[in-house]
């Protein structure tokens, strides 16, 4: 089995599959993990996922468990607050964490697993689909000019992010919608005050949003009026304009630009190649959605490919079950996508609408559907969230339980 890609999706599908005594090879282009913080945002439905290889707990002792989540509007004016504290769930928080600390634990995990091998430096380069197998093509990172090598696997996921080259040599064109919204993220020694706490503001001038992740470290996103290839001070100044909070430069570290988009393959199943997280999927990394979608990608395709591999599925079985895996977990990822989208959509409104915006979020998270709020955006209303938890059952579903 070849993983294509050692992002936290890759290393998850590596670790579920290895720990059930599967041979699973993970090459990764680059040579060292990153050190961005990227996502951070980790769900229940995550944390469940990730407690399967031993990974959750080392999480949650290097990250903040996030309960309280403050709005406020113009003004700053306070229009309300979520509660994740009393979410059903063994996990009742969302888990900030460096995507960096993610990887590198998920990377500790597969050492407790002999059958899986991590191998950095080399570069996807095609495959071959064949009856029996699928022959892929490396290159040596560091050395492109070096011959090509080839290996053969029984199948392959493609867990190599966005601009996915599996997905480019199975020929699915990639043509994301992007957003208009764009945005600079950065992380700063925490000096604000508030604990555990996330705060959101919404103002007349653009977003400004705040997480406590790692200890001690705080991540701040602020709203630009186009993209920044250099965004400098910009957000500490945005941040003192709009909210009068004011940052230390000198206390800044990892700093990043983005832009948003949205997109979902066609297809995840590809005879014996599969797509699993960014590579099937994109959208806002507003609210953390895509990562935590791609966590459910992986156990699914973990429990198919495990039973394929059982002998427990018939050629026309496996072959439904890849279909299945894409009408499942397509399904979920136009959910978190939509409501991703939704989300953002509301706390970018400028000028004069952010007035009725303000009176709209006052409604939500004061009035009747306040309740709803924490499982909505900690992911336990996805629909088939995770396979574990799916309830209305088909034959297929069922058998696929039983490799989990």
């Amino acid at each position: 089995m070849a993983i294509i890609g050692a992002g936290p999706i890759g290393l998850f599908l590596g670790a579920l599959l290895s720990k059930r005594g599967r041979s699973v090879r993970i090459f990764e282009q680059s040579p060292s993990p990153s050190p961005g913080s990227n996502a951070i945002g980790v769900t229940p439905p995550s944390l469940e996922l990730l407690d399967k290889v031993g990974a959750a707990e080392p999480l949650i002792a290097s990250g903040t468990p996030l309960r309280d989540v403050w709005v406020y509007g113009r003004r700053t004016r306070l229009l309300g607050r979520a509660d994740f504290s009393t979410l059903d769930s063994k996990y009742n928080f969302i888990l900030t964490v460096p995507q960096s600390t993610t990887e590198t634990l998920l990377e500790r995990a597969l050492q407790f697993y002999p059958s899986a091998a991590l191998l950095r430096g080399r570069r996807f380069d095609g495959l071959e689909q064949e009856p029996d197998g699928v022959r892929i093509r490396l290159l040596d990172a560091k050395d492109p000019d070096r011959p090509p090598a080839f290996e053969d696997f029984r199948y392959v996921a493609a867990c190599d992010g966005a601009k996915s080259q599996v997905r480019a040599s199975l020929g699915v064109a990639w043509n994301p919608r992007r957003s208009a919204s764009t945005f600079v993220m950065a992380d700063f020694f925490d000096e604000s005050g508030w604990g555990e706490a996330a705060k959101l503001f919404f103002t007349p001038d653009g977003a400004v949003e705040s997480f406590p992740h790692a200890p001690g470290w705080r991540r701040w996103i602020v709203q630009t009026p186009g993209f920044m290839d250099n965004p400098g001070s910009y957000l500490e100044q945005s941040v003192e304009a709009r909210v009068g909070m004011v940052l230390d430069p000198l206390r800044k570290g990892w700093q990043s630009p983005f832009g948003v988009q949205r997109w979902i393959a066609p297809r995840y199943d590809f005879g014996r190649v599969f797509l699993a997280g960014d590579s099937a999927h994109q959208m806002s990394p507003i609210g953390g959605q895509g990562m935590n979608t791609g966590f459910a990608d992986a156990e699914f395709l973990a429990a198919v490919l495990h039973a394929r591999l059982e002998n427990a599925l018939t050629d026309a079985e496996f072959l439904a079950c890849g279909r299945l895996y894409t009408k499942i977990r397509r399904r979920a990822a136009w959910s978190a996508a939509h409501r991703a989208e939704a989300s953002m959509a509301a706390g970018t409104m400028r000028g004069n609408l952010s007035g009725a915006r303000d009176n709209l979020l006052s409604w939500v998270l004061q009035g009747p559907l306040k309740s709803r709020l924490a499982p909505h955006y900690a992911m336990l209303t996805i629909p088939g969230r995770t396979l574990g938890a799916m309830r209305k059952n088909s034959r297929l579903i069922r058998r696929l339980k039983e490799f989990l």
